[in-house]
């Protein structure tokens, strides 16, 4: 039963205006799609933005036991924001659907399954005729997915299910959110206010009423000492924060200093089970993760995994099939909050995947993995070389190493997960890692 992949990493459903990126996330976004293709097998259909280069793909498909020939791998042309993301224009380019369904039609796939199904996707299922297969297309094909990536609609099914949340609101209007913010912040609390849809941390924005505060989970900390900075702040920064008035924004009384930690789900029609589990490393936004979560022996710990259990149980309730990324908090004060819920592929997903193929079923009691960005060599082939040559490339006997996950062409980085027996072995690989040179 082959599948349609698809890489759609990021859509205007995700960040809003794809315009409003800059090259350089656009850039990103094109070269981290590479991660949709840990979940290919022999005869499914793969899109992507840009195809990855021929020595990546082999590489990473002898990892996973699959025959690269059998593999279908399509970009559309070109758009209007280039090749880096797979804006609306491509997917719906009328020789690209063509193609595609062709490829549909030969290798006889039934499902599409994307990043995030917005309404182009759903547009796509509906024509290529695959909706009945898909799983949960009842759900994401009336807009669905709209719901379960929204801020604002996790703080409501969150609350409505007794989850453990941040304090907080939900608003429409600058006057609302100025209010709520200088209750905060004359308190002497700091704030975080977030875009009702973005990734990363890139759509939040920390609000402190004095200098010291590490902005984790925020590109940036914002100083509004008094009501009438507050006021000038608000005016200024409301049009990005809601979009030009056309989405909702979340204020939420912002704890430093605490551990950001996620568990991903499985939904299907037979229930909700456990995916994996992990912490994400900000520095000061999201860059990599370490699986599973350091934090699984905290006493809070199996509350936080009961109550993402109970969201899901409702979500599954609602409709929606597929995999869903539910992210939290560990507070100072030994909480652990619930923070926001992704349905959709996340970017914990594909290292996940490959060290279930790698380790076996029981990778999160058995090994510990590190997934890093941008690390900077001449080319994904010379990165290769250095890690066997200096004994560090993933060895399949050892179930240790490094796993090289996406390869940046054009900016001169590649991703890498490491593999280690323990958090400290898995720390000193990491470590002989940052020492290699390039002559």
């Amino acid at each position: 039963m082959s599948t349609v992949f698809v890489a759609n990493n990021r859509t205007e459903q995700m960040v809003g205006d794809l315009g409003a990126m800059t090259p350089e996330q656009r850039r990103f976004a094109g070269y981290t799609a590479q991660r949709m293709l840990w979940y290919v097998g022999e005869g499914d259909i793969l899109v992507v933005p840009h195809a990855p280069s021929e020595p990546f793909s082999r590489y990473l498909t002898e990892l996973m036991d699959v025959d690269l020939a059998t593999v279908h791998i399509l970009a559309p042309p070109p758009g209007r924001y280039g090749v880096d993301v797979l804006s609306s224009d491509r997917l719906e380019n009328a020789e690209f659907h063509r193609d595609l369904a062709a490829h549909v039609e030969k290798t006889g796939a039934v499902r599409v399954v994307p990043i995030i199904f917005d309404e182009v996707m759903t547009r796509l299922t509906r024509r290529l005729g695959l909706q009945r297969c898909t799983p949960g297309f009842g759900f994401v094909g009336q807009g669905g997915s709209d719901l379960l990536n929204s801020k604002s609609v996790f703080r409501a099914l969150a609350g409505g299910t007794g989850c453990p949340i941040a304090e907080g609101r939900v608003v429409r209007d600058r006057e609302a959110a100025e209010e709520y913010l200088w209750e905060l912040l004359s308190d002497g609390r700091c704030a975080i206010v977030k875009q009702d849809q973005h990734v990363g941390g890139f759509g939040n924005e920390i609000i402190s009423p004095r200098e010291g505060v590490d902005p984790i989970g925020a590109p940036q900390v914002l100083i509004a000492a008094d009501r009438e900075a507050l006021h000038e702040l608000v005016t200024r920064r409301w049009p990005w924060y809601s979009g030009e008035d056309r989405r909702r924004v979340v204020i939420e009384h912002y704890l430093p200093d605490c551990t950001p930690v996620y568990v991903e789900m499985s939904i299907t029609d037979e229930g909700v089970a456990q995916f994996g589990h992990g912490e994400m490393l900000t520095k000061p936004i999201f860059n990599g993760l370490v699986i599973p979560a350091q934090s699984a022996s905290h006493p809070a710990w199996p509350g936080f995994l009961g109550a993402a259990e109970n969201l899901c149980q409702a979500i599954h309730g609602m409709g929606y099939r597929g995999l869903i990324s539910i992210d939290g908090i560990v507070s100072p004060g030994g909480e652990i909050l619930l923070n926001e819920v992704n349905g959709r592929v996340g970017g914990s997903t594909h290292v996940t995947r490959l060290t279930q193929h790698l380790v076996g079923p029981r990778f999160l009691t058995e090994r510990v993995v590190m997934q890093r960005h941008f690390w900077p060599v001449p080319s994904f082939d010379h990165a290769l070389a250095a890690l066997r040559e200096h004994d560090l490339a993933f060895d399949r006997d050892r179930r240790t190493g490094v796993v090289i996950t996406s390869d940046d062409v054009t900016g001169g980085t590649v991703e890498y997960c490491l593999i280690g027996e323990s958090f400290e072995h898995a720390t000193e690989i990491e470590e002989r890692i940052n020492r290699l040179t390039f002559g």
